[in-house]
């Protein structure tokens, strides 16, 4: 193809490109938009796939979180009473 081509350039050229310029040849503006736009959208596809497979993963890691902080909280909570009540005691044997 010649400078004076319709031909239009996107990209890094390709080895295709006989201008001599930097760009990447293409043969009618879009053959190489299209395959590099199914490249992306099967490589986002793939990802989605991934976190989506990672979702339930991350619920199920969130909910075990939930379970040890209440079982905290409730240990916490417990020892504060077990603490007031000795309290109490030593108060009454003391006095």
């Amino acid at each position: 193809m010649g400078r004076g081509s319709s031909t239009r350039h996107i990209g890094l050229c390709d080895g295709r490109c006989s201008t001599g310029c930097t760009d990447r040849f293409e043969s009618d503006g879009r053959e190489w938009s299209a395959s590099r736009n199914l490249k992306e959208l099967t490589s986002l596809a793939a990802e989605l796939a991934i976190v989506s497979g990672q979702r339930s993963k991350l619920e199920s890691y969130l909910n075990d979180l939930e379970v040890q902080i209440k079982d905290t909280y409730d240990e916490i909570r417990s020892a504060e009473q077990q603490l007031a009540a000795a309290i109490a005691a030593n108060e009454l044997i003391t006095s």
